[in-house]
């Protein structure tokens, strides 16, 4: 049992972002996106709990690092 939204009207992430991975596993794809085309708000889902808290790592990380940078990317933790 999961306790991730089941429906869209539950789902909890950026509902503007432009581009979304689906099953975005550990955000490699929504990172690189993210600096390369800053102007495109991109968001990676993921279902699986672990996974969705080092992807939160990574993108904490990368903005500590990059100062005004990696705005544009988000995670949410969902299975829609």
């Amino acid at each position: 049992n999961y306790d991730v939204p089941v429906k869209p009207s539950e789902f909890q992430g950026d509902r503007d972002a432009e581009w979304a991975d689906i099953g975005c596993g550990y955000g490699g794809l929504v990172l690189e996106l993210a600096a390369n085309f800053p102007s495109k708000r991109i968001v990676g889902l993921e279902i699986r709990d672990r996974v969705h808290e080092y992807c939160e790592l990574q993108l904490k990380t990368l903005r500590e690092d990059y100062p005004g940078e990696y705005l544009n990317a988000s995670f949410a933790r969902t299975n829609t």
